[in-house]
């Protein structure tokens, strides 16, 4: 008899489809409404423009959410979820999720940057306090240290992606998956090391505040 094949899903979102969709509905807005509170109850809330400060935290949280969340559920969800599955069948299942995901990646790291810039210049606003305060110093090691987690989505994004791409065009297994997770492994790694700096960060008092 001929050998039986493990049916497997159309795609690793398949599941995620059948599921009703308004608790991402509801989630949306409540996490939104969560992140606010963090601007609210920190520099943003105090530094005038206050509306201007607090609208680019907000932006600046949704963007590190996509992007370290995104990471986080690839690790956690997307690779266990196709476990066990024949190695060329994973690669056509994860290609599209991979895809995907550094396309909204890239305009998450978007937004971090262009958000982070208007939030440090608001803050500190002079070459002084950049390099004179212990606020502005801070900021500097937070951004060496987002330095090489951006060279990892980098890599990601121009170098494992399409490999894995043309690898399920192919119908082909790719060892750039165990690339792409240990990659991604160590770009989760590094923004908990950047959340670290900025929870020191939040601690000091920003140079226009001293003012």
């Amino acid at each position: 008899a001929a050998p039986t094949r493990t049916s497997v899903p159309a795609s690793v979102g398949a599941a995620v489809l059948r599921r009703p969709i308004w608790p991402l509905a509801l989630g949306i807005p409540i996490a939104a409404a969560l992140l606010l509170t963090i601007g609210l109850a920190g520099h943003a809330g105090t530094l005038p423009p206050v509306a201007l400060n607090v609208g680019a935290d907000l932006v600046h949280l949704l963007g590190v959410a996509v992007w370290l969340g995104g990471l986080v559920g690839l690790v956690l969800l997307a690779f266990p979820a196709t476990r066990g599955v024949a190695e060329t069948d994973r690669v056509g299942l994860m290609a599209p999720v991979v895809s995907r995901f550094s396309d909204f990646a890239m305009v998450a790291v978007a937004v971090i940057i262009t958000s982070g810039i208007l939030r440090g210049y608001l803050e500190i606003r002079s070459i002084d306090g950049l390099t004179g305060t212990s606020y502005g110093l801070t900021l500097l090691v937070k951004l060496a240290a987002f330095l090489p987690l951006l060279a990892l989505g980098a890599i990601n994004n121009r170098y494992t992606k399409p490999r894995i791409e043309r690898a399920a065009a192919a119908g082909a297994p790719s060892p750039q998956l165990s690339t792409l997770r240990r990659l991604v492994t160590l770009e989760i790694a590094a923004g908990i090391v950047i959340l670290g700096i900025t929870a020191a960060l939040v601690a000091l008092a920003p140079p226009v505040g001293t003012h």
